[in-house]
């Protein structure tokens, strides 16, 4: 049973709730985005995209960069283009790796396999689509360790880690949880700025944090492996 609002820890953000309890499962259509208490107006200076834009306007592109994104798109197979995260993917990898072709579709391909054996769609979906996922992800997301709350002046979703209140010693969907809620503040952060942005940024708070309470080895490195290899380009400031 997912938790509701009368009984998840009053420390926890409703936007939390909202984040598993929505009747809509895919995070990318999640009826609300984080709450925007307190946080600043748009800046004027901010620009949106439109549903003709280029997939890397508003990036900075040129054309080794244009050049770069087309040959890792033509070395991807039809099936792979498909389950892109969103068509600046290329873009994120190939800037990731210093405009290296060769190292940035490797990477992007491991990450398309990744994607695919971590069960990130059903992840997105699991609300209404799988009742398991979606149980277990309620335990793990009952302290509100991990969750997006805000935006930055530039409508950047802002994700929060608070390792102090772990409640759970399952590496597995310890991780899950956290590729859930990275996933959630990146399909907020796209509707909040209507596609002008594509990073995240990552508040760690460390209140009643304890060294007994803090993540194992392998958690640790599995999460920064997490970030660096299959979310590149998605930190804009932690």
């Amino acid at each position: 049973m997912a938790p509701t609002a009368e009984t998840i820890d009053p420390v926890v953000p409703t936007s939390v709730v909202r984040g598993l309890s929505l009747t809509t499962g895919d995070i990318s259509a999640f009826e609300e985005s984080p709450s925007t208490d307190d946080v600043p107006k748009k800046s004027s200076a901010s620009t949106a995209t439109t549903e003709n834009d280029s997939p890397l306007s508003n990036e900075g592109e040129n054309v080794i960069e244009v050049e770069g994104c087309r040959k890792i798109m033509e070395a991807l197979t039809p099936a792979e283009r498909e389950k892109l995260a969103d068509e600046r993917m290329p873009l994120r990898h190939l800037r990731a790796e210093n405009g290296d072709v060769k190292a940035a579709t490797t990477k992007i391909k491991s990450t398309l396999a990744w994607r695919d054996e971590f069960k990130v769609p059903t992840l997105k979906s699991c609300v209404t689509d799988c009742p398991e996922t979606h149980s277990k992800l309620s335990f793990e997301n009952s302290t509100g360790k991990v969750y997006a709350r805000g935006y930055d002046r530039e409508d950047r979703a802002v994700l929060y880690l608070r390792p102090g209140v772990e409640n759970s010693t399952d590496v597995e969907w310890n991780l899950r949880h956290l590729v859930y809620n990275i996933e959630r503040a990146i399909a907020c952060t796209a509707r909040k700025s209507e596609r002008a942005q594509d990073k995240m940024c990552i508040v760690l708070d460390f209140y009643n944090f304890r060294l007994r309470s803090a993540p194992s080895l392998s958690t640790s490195k599995a999460t920064l492996s997490i970030l660096q290899d299959h979310y590149p380009e998605r930190l804009h400031r932690a």
